[in-house]
């Protein structure tokens, strides 16, 4: 019995296989295994990320096809095939898959959320640095030396403060998740340019401009 089992599914196999063959052969190995692109659509927007997706898509090396989008019934989702050049079992499909993942549109939660959190790190760097230089020119009166005694007195602080913060937000680089890749960028990105070029350069450079206006 096990035997006639064994032989029915080898014979079922080798019908799938020329079934498919002849299929395979003017498509390419990837029309048995197309990877399946779905997005979310709640707005035009949506939508027209997602045509932008499936037309970079199409561009893409290993690319062999890209099927038009079907909307779903209650009309949330959209859904698209996307046909490799490669095996399904091969390593190039793999590399293809990982490229489409990365060029998935930018999820719109993650600009919010940066701009609130690099706003309240920005305030709490300049509330730190203007303090100092507040409390020196209360005791002197003098703009120039608040301005330079204040950077100098923070920017250790500062320095380490925005270093650490840095090398955590960059380790999320390697997780290999999309989302979490584009918010360690951004948040590290974002921190080196306000604490070491705005806190550094433009802040103090304005000060030094304004004299005695900046209080």
């Amino acid at each position: 019995m096990a035997r006639l089992t064994w032989v029915r599914t080898v014979a079922g196999l080798m019908y799938s296989f020329w079934a498919i063959s002849p299929l395979v052969r003017p498509f390419g190995p990837g029309f048995n295994g197309p990877l399946d692109a779905v997005g979310q659509v709640n707005s035009p927007a949506d939508h027209a990320r997602f045509a932008a997706f499936l037309t970079a898509a199409r561009g893409e090396p290993g690319v062999a096809a890209v099927t038009a989008t079907q909307l779903s019934p209650n009309g949330k989702a959209e859904v698209a095939e996307v046909f490799p050049t490669t095996g399904p079992q091969d390593a190039a499909t793999t590399t293809v898959l990982d490229r489409l993942r990365a060029g998935v549109p930018q999820a719109a939660w993650i600009p919010a959320l940066m701009f609130a959190v690099l706003f309240g790190l920005s305030t709490d760097y300049e509330a730190f640095l203007i303090s100092r230089m507040h409390e020196e020119w209360a005791l002197s009166g003098d703009n120039k030396r608040a301005v330079i005694r204040g950077q100098a007195e923070t920017g250790r602080v500062i320095t380490a403060a925005s270093m650490i913060m840095i090398l955590v937000f960059a380790a999320f680089i390697l997780t290999g998740q999309v989302a979490d890749m584009q918010i360690g960028l951004g948040f590290a990105a974002a921190i080196f340019v306000d604490a070491y070029i705005i806190r550094t350069v433009l802040v103090p450079s304005v000060m030094h401009m304004l004299g005695r206006a900046n209080w």
